[in-house]
């Protein structure tokens, strides 16, 4: 009883401590999930205006570029002089309606930058309809090529944007593991002009573009990187210091004609709000389970100092019960004595010899039915204590149920209550006789004193591979289907005009279960058209009987 009530008290502990524990690692991870949902959208906004703001740079270049194209003269001299007049121009070109170069010219002596020029952008020579191909008038995405060059890999891609009936865009490619950019548009004369970007400079103009991190400390504590196609990184910005390896907590490529580079965030906002929520998950949980544990140990100490008191409750009736068991004893034998010892014939002739008899005999069944009371209770406290021990012994089970009977007629009879027998348990087996007579006196009690209006108590034994099975059958009221197994509860009556009036102590059938169980056996309650049926169960080994 104590370990089951130490294993209750700790359920009432960790049942709500697992629940809660699990209800705040969920809710934990929801706001988590929340949070960085809610960054992620943050810092994607962040690297958009980002890339918004590259994008414009882009865009000025291409709207000074077309108007400068339309408005310059494309002599050769002029052509010359538009890398000194703008710094971030490396180069210029004219391709013919026909497909031909004209500028760099094909036939006269080239410069060393006009020829580098011409060797990274020979692919183009060969088919100018890379800068437009897939364009059309408006405007629209380019495919992307690949070729080789002098053993180089490049990547080429065209864009073109509506700006009236002429066709421009942008044409990237990569040499010497170096992003190029020209900007081409085709005037009225139907040629293909263009402008080949300085890829330092265009790199320092963008740059000069993007946030600075702060001296004084101030800045967010993140991160933000901008990588070129090879993933090296070209400019950072932010106070917060990414470990080697560490993963970005967002990332964004730029649009074209940047494509192949990309911005990454960093930033430690995550990981730390998810270390806050989980200390303080914790730190409450810790808090109620002291508390629950407190009070466990409480309510522990509340039911052990009471089972001391009824502990001591219970020693105390044992005792009263052990040393009444003597003097009890005494007077059933004496008052027996005395019957015996009355002259038949005095009391045929004497006015008062028919009382006396009488009186002695309801002294006889008063004191019996008291040593049954101080048996249930002496047996009550050994069963608790777990002393009581079998004395088997070879016996018949049938003339344990005749004794048990013959005690219990008077008393029947007094009540007009007929016993009716059917036995068939006369084989010799190895039995406690006192404990089934203790279980047998259990139920002809109760059978007595709830089932008198029945008029008849039926029993029948039978015997069968070691088991022994006793019937005690009444045609009383019987027991409600919902107390079935209430009745056996130790101190358990049922309220109810049955018990009403009736005394009785309600350990009866507890005891008689308890007693059957260590006989190897059971006490169960069957059902039954009319009263109450129990069936008395007990391991009985057949003793073999010498000739």
């Amino acid at each position: 009883m104590q370990k089951k009530i130490v294993v209750i008290l700790l359920l009432i502990v960790l049942l709500p401590v697992g629940l809660l524990a699990w209800l705040g690692l969920r809710m934990a991870n929801n706001e988590q999930r929340v949070a960085a949902a809610q960054v992620q959208e943050l810092v994607q906004s962040q690297l958009g205006n980002v890339d918004d703001t590259i994008n414009a740079y882009f865009r000025a270049l291409q709207d000074d570029w077309v108007i400068r194209l339309r408005a310059q003269p494309l002599g050769t001299q002029a052509l010359a002089n538009l890398p000194q007049e703008l710094g971030v121009v490396q180069q210029a070109f004219v391709i013919g309606a026909d497909g031909q170069r004209v500028y760099p010219s094909s036939s006269a002596a080239l410069t060393e930058s006009q020829k580098q020029f011409v060797q990274r952008t020979a692919a183009l020579w060969d088919n100018p309809g890379l800068l437009t191909q897939g364009a059309s008038i408006g405007g629209v995405v380019g495919s992307a090529n690949a070729n080789s060059l002098a053993s180089k890999r490049y990547i080429a891609s065209a864009v073109s944007a509506d700006a009236g009936p002429a066709q421009w865009g942008w044409y990237t490619w990569h040499w010497n593991a170096e992003l190029h950019h020209i900007f081409w548009l085709r005037d009225a004369q139907n040629r293909l002009v263009g402008v080949e970007l300085t890829p330092v400079a265009l790199v320092a103009d963008i740059i000069a573009l993007l946030p600075s991190t702060n001296a004084d400390g101030t800045q967010a504590k993140s991160s933000t990187r901008l990588v070129n196609g090879n993933g090296q990184v070209v400019y950072e910005w932010g106070s917060y210091q990414p470990a080697s390896g560490e993963k970005s907590l967002a990332m964004r490529p730029l649009s074209h004609p940047l494509g192949t580079w990309k911005l990454e965030y960093f930033g430690p906002a995550l990981a730390t709000a998810g270390v806050v929520n989980t200390w303080g998950l914790v730190a409450g949980l810790l808090g109620l389970a002291l508390a629950l544990v407190g009070l466990a140990l409480y309510l522990y100490r509340e039911h052990t100092r009471e089972m001391r008191l009824a502990q001591q409750r219970v020693n105390f009736v044992n005792q009263v019960s052990h040393e009444l068991k003597t003097p009890l004893t005494n007077i059933r034998l004496y008052a027996e004595l005395m019957e015996d010892e009355l002259d038949p014939a005095v009391d045929e002739q004497a006015a008062g010899g028919s009382k006396a008899h009488r009186y002695l005999g309801i002294i006889t069944a008063e004191s019996q039915r008291l040593s049954r009371l101080i048996a249930n209770v002496l047996s009550l406290g050994q069963l608790q204590k777990a002393q009581f021990t079998l004395a088997l012994q070879q016996g018949v089970v049938d003339e344990v149920v005749a004794r048990c009977i013959a005690a219990f007629r008077p008393a029947l009879e007094a009540k007009s209550i007929t016993v009716q027998c059917t036995a068939q348990a006369a084989r010799v087996v190895m039995l406690d006789a006192q404990a089934l007579e203790q279980i047998l006196n259990n139920l002809l009690s109760n059978a007595e004193k709830y089932a008198a209006s029945g008029g008849a108590i039926q029993l029948e034994t039978t015997q069968a591979h070691g088991v022994s099975t006793i019937d005690v059958r009444d045609l009383g009221p019987g027991i409600p289907a919902s107390e079935c197994e209430r009745v056996f509860e130790p101190f358990y009556r049922i309220s109810s005009k049955l018990t009403d009036g009736v005394a009785g102590t309600g350990i009866g059938l507890d005891i008689a279960r308890q007693l059957a169980r260590q006989h190897g056996g059971d006490v169960t309650l069957q059902a039954a058209q009319a009263g109450a049926h129990f069936r008395v169960t007990l391991r009985t080994e057949f003793v073999e009987q010498t000739p």
